[in-house]
């Protein structure tokens, strides 16, 4: 509610020219009625799901649905929402409302000339934005607009994902028929629908996959209360590295996915990472080693910190509800053939998903609250999948929406799932090929309650089958 409060005092206090009628016209040029904000469900849901502080960009969005502040607030709301919570379908999932303008992106690529609110793209880039680490995605996102009517500037809203590049500027995802064969529906058709894994054996980019995934050489015994891994026991580890005054920080993790895409959550990507470290055991040593008492017996090659080439956020991502919270990262090639850097498999054709409801999470804590820094160490911890419908229970009433296409899970055995971070895998081993054990990734961490030691509050996790397809489209060469 405090949130709410402060979203309402802002506006309140920008210098404003107002309309006292009943009737009015917003933005858009739509037909609308001036209300309070509790009568509007669009601009209710809007205000909801602001973040702090809010973009100057946002700040003037909104200002411009003010027509009245005397004595109560009161906005422009379309008339044709004012029956529906959920905004009405257009002919572009990126786009709110209709609008047939059609324009180039800076890139070149084709979209349409809307409103910034009518742009779920570029709206959720910029409501992301906590601050403008870079001018470049500020200087970037202004190359957008396309069109100024009635005081508003528009934003050439594109047909496809934006890619946020390592040095801070944005693109749309350019010509997407073209790119390794993608098709021009890839992104359009309805694969938030799909649940559960989908026979991709023949899909025409599986052969960027590695067969020789998951594979490692320690196999460690039962986990309890949240245990250190053994060295190189979880090789396709990765972490998010983030420029700030102090010098590189990790929030996030992410998994080897092969020599140039690591799969991490979406809202990782938000805060733009510049590079990624694989090969990481001990964030605090040079080298990583195993020893017995002061006898010290195998270390590992350096770690590979390598830069980020592309960050490429699922088109349908919302940071409000964190549905559809996966992304893929390009980095430069690395050299995952080592034994302490290898790739993971994931749930595509032989390695289906596994029966089991048991997963264990790997993670370093980089994100959990209050503390800004976890384990010096890897660590893992058992979870437990809780059904959706429980899942939904515990979080009704908060803004999360839980899905078929996210994973529900509790720590086991005295552990919580804090273990984990933003962006790291849970997994399990199957045994799946000639008695081999692999490790199958079947989830991205993706948020649950501050704290998250909560007793009967599950983590919730991206589930990677529901996206197979989504990943394959988007992998190049």
């Amino acid at each position: 509610m405090n949130h709410f409060r402060r979203a309402i005092l802002f506006v309140g206090c920008l210098i404003l020219t107002v309309k006292c009628d009943n009737d009015c016209t917003t933005p858009n040029s739509e037909s609308g009625s001036c209300v309070e904000l509790k009568d509007c469900p669009l601009m209710l849901k809007v205000f909801r799901s602001l973040q702090n502080p809010v973009p100057q960009i946002i700040r003037d969005q909104l200002n411009k649905y003010v027509c009245s502040k005397n004595p109560t607030i009161l906005f422009c709301c379309p008339k044709n929402s004012l029956n529906s919570v959920t905004p009405s379908p257009s002919h572009h999932e990126n786009i709110i409302y209709d609008n047939h303008q059609k324009c180039k992106t800076p890139d070149g690529v084709d979209g349409s000339c809307v409103s910034l609110s009518s742009c779920k793209t570029i709206f959720e880039i910029a409501r992301s934005l906590r601050k403008p680490k870079s001018p470049k995605v500020v200087e970037h996102m202004h190359k957008y607009v396309c069109a100024a009517e009635n005081g508003e500037e528009k934003v050439c809203c594109p047909d496809g994902p934006i890619i946020i590049h390592d040095d801070g500027s944005i693109s749309s995802l350019s010509s997407i028929s073209s790119i390794s064969s993608i098709s021009s529906t890839s992104f359009n058709s309805p694969i938030s629908s799909r649940s559960g894994p989908v026979d991709l054996s023949r899909h025409r980019n599986v052969g960027l996959l590695p067969d020789q995934c998951g594979y490692v050489d320690i196999i460690s015994g039962r986990i309890r209360n949240g245990l250190e891994a053994e060295l190189n026991e979880f090789p396709w580890m990765a972490l998010l590295g983030y420029k700030s005054d102090k010098g590189t920080l990790y929030r996030c993790g992410g998994t080897i996915l092969n020599d140039r895409y690591i799969l991490t959550a979406a809202h990782c990507i938000m805060y733009n990472p510049y590079i990624v470290r694989v090969g990481e055991y001990n964030i605090s040593s040079e080298t990583d080693c195993t020893s017995i008492g002061n006898l010290i017996f195998k270390c590992n090659l350096p770690v590979q910190d390598v830069a980020i080439e592309q960050s490429i956020v699922h088109p349908q991502y919302s940071s409000s509800s964190y549905e559809n919270d996966i992304a893929l990262i390009r980095v430069q090639k690395m050299n995952i053939h080592l034994e302490h850097i290898r790739p993971i498999c994931l749930p595509l054709g032989t390695f289906k998903t596994s029966k089991s409801e048991k997963f264990i999470v790997t993670g370093w804590g980089v994100v959990v609250v209050g503390t800004g820094r976890g384990s010096e160490v890897l660590k893992k911890a058992e979870i437990k999948k809780v059904d959706n419908l429980t899942c939904k229970n515990r979080y009704s009433g908060l803004r999360a929406t839980i899905t078929e296409k996210q994973i529900c899970a509790l720590g086991m055995n005295n552990q919580d799932s804090c273990k984990g971070d933003s962006g790291g895998p849970i997994q399990q081993m199957t045994d799946v090929y000639n008695n081999t054990a692999r490790y199958i990734q079947h989830g991205i961490v993706s948020f649950g309650i501050v704290g998250c030691g909560i007793d009967g509050m599950p983590g919730v996790y991206t589930n990677v089958s529901s996206y197979m397809e989504w990943i394959l489209d988007t992998l190049k060469p």
